[in-house]
């Protein structure tokens, strides 16, 4: 093995998304077949040993999902230039190489973090894609847009940027000036964020964000940050959002849970803003 694990938060997205490619009814909702691998030689082991009040929940799958869905959308109508903020162990350039030409992907997450990743994929045998520039931010010490343009993101035309499963660990100032550095844009570009409610919203979910929380907290990655619909919004247009879409669970159920013949169910405590220049 390649030597200490990820981040948590990283490793337990992935391998819930393994989880579910094995364990739940065909057909996946995001067939993520490199996930299992690109975690470890143990990974059955891993998700076995995740508590199943996370492991089952949705999350991680609809939110990849559906920023896949944006992207393709996106570059069907031209933009070239897809940006993932704490990507992790997300496997969209792995998957889809060849498939979107002239699309530009570029990964953003803390060099050791990217390091790690990068030397499992070789362990794997897995190539890096053309498409793929990986993009090392310390962000105690760089700047978001000053690594975006050196690492080649060009500004003079759109660009699509998912930021998934972070707003919660971040403080409202720190979300305010990215999402200003992300409006900075043209128009068309657009951002695909998670936000997790507030806890006396999260309904059916709070078995599952009471776990998630305790299993942050005693890493050591508090969650510093909620938000209602109508706050992020309010945020993202303050911020130089010129347009915003919402997806909850009934958007998800619209989309991804009309044909299937299981209990699968989306998500209610986290949801996704788009934010459009």
């Amino acid at each position: 093995m390649v030597g200490p694990s990820p981040d948590v938060t990283a490793i337990g997205a992935a391998l819930c998304r393994a989880r579910h490619v094995r364990d739940d009814p065909p057909p996946p909702i995001l067939d993520d077949f490199l996930a299992a691998e690109l975690c470890a030689d143990e990974a059955d082991a891993f998700i076995d040993a995740i508590p199943p009040v996370l492991s089952t929940n949705l999350t991680f799958v609809l939110r990849a999902r559906f920023a896949e869905d944006r992207v393709q959308a996106a570059h069907a109508r031209g933009v070239a230039q897809y940006v993932i903020l704490g990507a992790g162990l997300d496997t969209f350039a792995y998957r889809w190489t060849g498939q979107l030409d002239g699309l530009a992907i570029f990964e953003v997450d803390q060099p050791d973090m990217q390091a790690w990743k990068r030397r499992r994929a070789e362990e794997l045998g897995l190539v890096d894609p053309p498409e793929l520039v990986y993009v090392p931010v310390d962000f105690e010490t760089m700047s978001l847009a000053g690594a975006l343009t050196d690492a080649g993101v060009r500004t003079d035309t759109p660009v699509v940027f998912s930021w998934l499963g972070v707003t919660q660990y971040l403080t409202s100032e720190a979300i305010e000036s990215t999402l200003q550095v992300l409006a900075r844009w043209p128009e068309s570009s657009e951002a695909v964020i998670t936000y997790l409610l507030p806890r006396e919203q999260w309904g059916e979910d709070a078995e599952f964000g009471q776990a998630a929380e305790l299993v942050a907290e005693r890493r050591g990655n508090n969650w510093l940050s909620v938000f209602t619909p109508e706050q992020v919004e309010d945020l993202v247009r303050g911020c130089g959002f010129s347009r915003v879409e919402h997806f909850g669970p009934e958007e998800a159920k619209d989309a991804y849970f009309t044909n299937r013949g299981d209990n699968l169910q989306p998500c209610v405590m986290e949801r996704v803003i788009v934010a459009i220049v």
